[in-house]
């Protein structure tokens, strides 16, 4: 269970990074 937990933290994390990278590249 913990190893679930660890894992849909990480794509979270990662999404959220992503989303950020994004929004960043629009804006310029």
């Amino acid at each position: 269970m913990k190893q679930v937990a660890s894992g849909v933290l990480s794509c979270f994390i990662y999404l959220n990074y992503f989303d950020l990278h994004m929004s960043a590249g629009d804006s310029n």
